[in-house]
């Protein structure tokens, strides 16, 4: 069942947005499954999105109901983005060890 979900890796700050771990998930269940080839393109996609996003600096620049932590406004966005960079890598790297040889 988790090789059924979503594999778009996109920023976590909306209560829609598909959390990272379920795409983590996904590729454990397509390596158990022997599809080697997706679980490289989501460890690709983890790689893609910590090289464009990290130190990005990061604004909202418009009032979203949606957002799920209502202290963002309080949070420094600039470092919550790169604490997300970062484990977004750190996934890619356990995807990796997992394969092997990916």
């Amino acid at each position: 069942m988790a090789a059924r979900g979503n594999a778009v890796v996109a920023d976590d700050m909306y209560y829609n947005d598909n959390p990272i771990e379920y795409i983590y998930y996904k590729a454990r269940a397509e390596l158990k499954l022997g599809n080697k080839s997706c679980a490289k393109e989501i460890k690709q996609a983890f790689t893609n999105y910590y090289n464009v996003n990290k130190n990005k600096h990061c604004i909202i620049d418009y009032f979203a109901v949606s957002l799920p932590d209502l202290l963002v406004w309080e949070q420094n966005l600039d470092k919550r983005n790169d604490v997300f960079c970062d484990y977004v890598r750190s996934l890619a790297e356990k995807i990796q060890a997992w394969g092997k040889s990916l």
